[in-house]
C-alpha cells in the first residue's frame, strides 16, 4: 500500500540559473524555474517523506511552506508519478563516431584552416567571390533552380545534423524534422534534454548550425578556387558551387533574426543568461507599443534549429514575474536585439535584392518572348516551383492552426 507520507517523482534535472534552478523532466521536455529553496524542497522529496522534507525546509530557510500548493504544481508539471508508475529514466545517449570526430581539437584545426584559405581566395580571386549574379550561373531557369534546389536541400539538412551531432557530444538526444519557417520549408531539430546541461555546455550544440554553415561556404569557394586553377574560368561545378556558397551566406546572416527561433536567438540568451528571451522580446515590444514598463508573464520554453536552426520545442510549464536579472537585461537586451535585426534584415535585404530582380528581370523577359518559344515554359516551371513551395507553407500553417484550436478546444 502506498506511503501518504511520501511522494513519488520522476528522474528529474536540476541545473543552476544563477540565484534559481532550472528544474526538468528530460523525457517529456518539462522544465520550470524554480527559487533554490524551492528546488531544494523538491530534492529532498525525493529521498524523504514529505514531514521529514518540510522540517528541513523550515529548519534551513526560517519559512513555511504551502506543501500542498507546492505538491499541486509538481503534478501539473507531470514530476509525479502515480503509484506502480515506472520512473522515467532518460536513456543513455553515446556520441558516436561522427560526434566526436567533428568536434574533436584537430577538426577545429581544420575548420579553421579552411575558413582562412576560403577568405584568402575570395581576397585573390574575383571569380569566386559569392555575388547575387553568381546564382544564375546557366541560361535555363529551371536548371539553376532544380540544381539550387538538389544543393541546397542537402546542406540545410547538414546544418541540422550538425546540432543533432554536437547534442550527441554532449550526451543528449536529437532528432530531425520538417516543418516550416515564414514562407519556407525548413528541416527542424529538436534537442530532447538540453536544458538539462549546465548552460556552457549548451552553446556547441546551438551554434553547431552556424559552424557548420561556415564550413560549407569555405569548402565551396575552395572548391571554386580549385576549379578557376584548374581551367581557364569556372566551369558548371565551379560557377554551381559559388552560388551555392552565396545563398549559405544568406542562410548565415538570417540566424541574426532573434525575434524568431534561430540560432542566434538561442546563443544570445546564453550570453544574456536568459532561459526566456522569447518573454522579454514580446515584453521590450509591449513597452515600446505602450511607452511604459511592461512586468512579462510568459509560458517559459524553448526551440526546435532546430531549425530551426534545430527547431524546433522545450515547454515550460511555469509562469513567473520577471525576475530582476531580466529587469537588467531588458535595459539592454532590447537595443542589442533591435541592432542585430535591422543589420540581419539590411544584410538580407541587401543580399536579396540583386538575386531577385535578376530573378525578375530574366522571368519577365521570357515570358514577353511568348509560349512559342522554351524560354516561356523554362521560366513558367521556375515560377511554379517557388509558387508550389509557398502553397506548401501555407497548408501547413493552416494545419499547425487547426491542430492548435483542437488542443485549445479539448477539455482539461
Amino acid at each position: 500500500m502506498p506511503d501518504p507520507n511520501r511522494i513519488l517523482l520522476h528522474h528529474l534535472t536540476f541545473v543552476p540559473e544563477g540565484e534559481e534552478v532550472l528544474v526538468g523532466r528530460p523525457d517529456t521536455e518539462t522544465y520550470a524555474v524554480m527559487p533554490a529553496d524551492g528546488a531544494g524542497f523538491l530534492e529532498r522529496l525525493d529521498t524523504s517523506t514529505i514531514p521529514e522534507a518540510v522540517a528541513w525546509y523550515e529548519r534551513t530557510y526560517r519559512e513555511t511552506l504551502d506543501v500542498e500548493e507546492f505538491l499541486e504544481d509538481l503534478r501539473d508539471l507531470g514530476f509525479v508519478r502515480a503509484p506502480g508508475e515506472p520512473r522515467a529514466e532518460p536513456a543513455p545517449v553515446r556520441p558516436g563516431r561522427w560526434a566526436a570526430a567533428l568536434f574533436s581539437r584537430p577538426a577545429w584545426v581544420l575548420y579553421a584552416a579552411l575558413f582562412a584559405g576560403a577568405v584568402a581566395a575570395i581576397i585573390r580571386l574575383p571569380a569566386v567571390r559569392p555575388t547575387p549574379g553568381h546564382v544564375f550561373f546557366g541560361s535555363s531557369l529551371i536548371l539553376v533552380t532544380l540544381v539550387l534546389l538538389a544543393v541546397e536541400l542537402p546542406l540545410i539538412g547538414l546544418h541540422e545534423t550538425f546540432h543533432v551531432l554536437a547534442a550527441r557530444r554532449r550526451g543528449v538526444a536529437g532528432r530531425l524534422s520538417l516543418g516550416h519557417r515564414l514562407y519556407f520549408i525548413v528541416f527542424q531539430t529538436t534537442m530532447t534534454g538540453i536544458y538539462s546541461l549546465p548552460r556552457r555546455k549548451r552553446v556547441l550544440p546551438f551554434a553547431a548550425g552556424m559552424i557548420c554553415d561556415a564550413l560549407v561556404f569555405s569548402v565551396l569557394v575552395l572548391a571554386a578556387a580549385a576549379d578557376d586553377a584548374a581551367h581557364p574560368g569556372l566551369t558548371y561545378f565551379g560557377r554551381i558551387a559559388v552560388a551555392s556558397a552565396y545563398l549559405t551566406a544568406l542562410r548565415f546572416t538570417w540566424q541574426f533574426l532573434v525575434f524568431t527561433e534561430t540560432d542566434g536567438q538561442h546563443l544570445l540568451s546564453l550570453l544574456l543568461g536568459s532561459t526566456d528571451l522569447n518573454g522579454l522580446t514580446k515584453a521590450y515590444l509591449r513597452s515600446l507599443w505602450r511607452s511604459r514598463p511592461t512586468r512579462s508573464h510568459s509560458e517559459r520554453s524553448a526551440s526546435e534549429h532546430s531549425t530551426s536552426k534545430h527547431s524546433a520545442s522545450e515547454q515550460r510549464a511555469s509562469e513567473r514575474s520577471a525576475s530582476e536579472h531580466d529587469a537588467a537585461v531588458m535595459r539592454w537586451f532590447g537595443p542589442l536585439a533591435t541592432a542585430l535585426v535591422a543589420a540581419a534584415l539590411a544584410a538580407g535585404v541587401y543580399g536579396s535584392a540583386g538575386l531577385i530582380s535578376n530573378y525578375v528581370s530574366r522571368v519577365r523577359d521570357a515570358l514577353r518572348s511568348g509560349s512559342a518559344t522554351a524560354g516561356f515554359w523554362d521560366a513558367t516551371s521556375s515560377v511554379l516551383i517557388f509558387t508550389s513551395q509557398i502553397a506548401v507553407v501555407l497548408l501547413l500553417a493552416a494545419r499547425d492552426r487547426l491542430r492548435a484550436a483542437r488542443q485549445k478546444g479539448r477539455p482539461s
